[in-house]
């Protein structure tokens, strides 16, 4: 990695499948001392699958890259944490994109933009925010993240991971919270861990209490209730769904009162992303969804199906 950071013109860097313990000690400290050209020119760095030995590592390396815009997270973890949080990084008032997957979302959410979250006055200028995995347990600071770039925010993936029914309300409890009235430059939000699986599978003739009660979806419209963005174009489902009586354990009815109020009016496209069903299904599954949205006007030009 050491010869990386003598390249004068390098802008991008991708490093993945990587472990501090291959670096010899002399390295080692020659990167967290943030020698070489390439921490003073770098704007996007993304890490994927990289183990440090400690969150202080980690931090120092990543603040020696001073004009960061573009900064991601995939699978990054450390061995030990420190009795005080690091320093947040000099690049955050400059950042515009975060995403972070399969991390400790609350962690790095607190080391990087700790003055925004001590202080409502703190602005932020992300443009893009991915947060497609927050644990009930790291729910803390994502509302006040969320809030600290209202006036920036034009893309914003999330998605809350409910392990069970008994997550419900502390989901719910934490998407009342986010409130994306102020984004006013919102054009796209992308909602992931919508999971319609039921263990064990549900009987085809059982009863089902009311989605408003129990489900775990029961978040999605209190969410997307909140847009006001006349820039809103672009909206994003990610399920995991395995039979099509699975559908009705989301509130199909208030969805379609959403999109059809005319804050949606710049609303052209609708996707539903699906697992757990193969692409030879396309053709049901938007048959299952269609008529589940017949009370949209604009389900037939607006909406899309995808797997994968």
């Amino acid at each position: 990695m050491l010869f990386m950071t003598d390249l004068v013109k390098l802008r991008a860097l991708n490093l993945e499948a990587w472990s501090w313990s291959y670096l010899s000690t002399s390295t080692a400290s020659k990167l967290l001392r943030g020698e070489g050209p390439a921490f003073r020119v770098l704007t996007a760095l993304d890490l994927k699958y990289i183990q440090f030995p400690s969150l202080s590592a980690l931090a120092t390396l990543i603040s020696a890259f001073v004009r960061l815009k573009t900064l991601a997270f995939d699978n990054v973890t450390w061995e030990t944490s420190d009795d005080a949080m690091p320093l947040a990084p000099p690049f955050v008032s400059s950042l515009t994109k975060l995403h972070v997957v399969a991390c400790s979302n609350e962690v790095l959410i607190s080391w990087l933009f700790a003055d925004a979250l001590g202080d409502p006055i703190v602005k932020l200028k992300l443009r893009s925010l991915s947060l497609p995995d927050i644990l009930p347990n790291e729910a803390g600071n994502i509302d006040r993240l969320v809030s600290s770039t209202s006036s920036s925010l034009e893309h914003l993936d999330v998605g809350f991971m409910g392990h069970s029914t008994d997550d419900a309300p502390v989901i719910l409890k934490l998407a009342e919270k986010i409130d994306l009235s102020p984004h006013t430059q919102l054009c796209s939000l992308h909602v992931h861990q919508i999971v319609l699986y039921q263990f064990p599978g549900t009987p085809p003739h059982s009863s089902q209490s009311s989605p408003a009660v129990n489900l775990p979806t029961t978040w999605l419209a209190s969410l997307l209730s909140t847009i006001r963005s006349a820039h809103f174009s672009r909206l994003t489902l990610s399920i995991w769904l395995g039979e099509e009586r699975q559908l009705d354990s989301l509130d199909w009815d208030g969805f379609v009162r959403i999109v059809s109020n005319e804050r949606f009016a710049s609303l052209t496209q609708v996707e539903f992303r699906v697992r757990g069903l193969g692409k030879a299904m396309n053709d049901v599954v938007k048959g299952w969804i269609s008529d589940r949205m017949s009370g949209w006007a604009r389900v037939t030009e607006c909406l899309q199906i995808t797997f994968g």
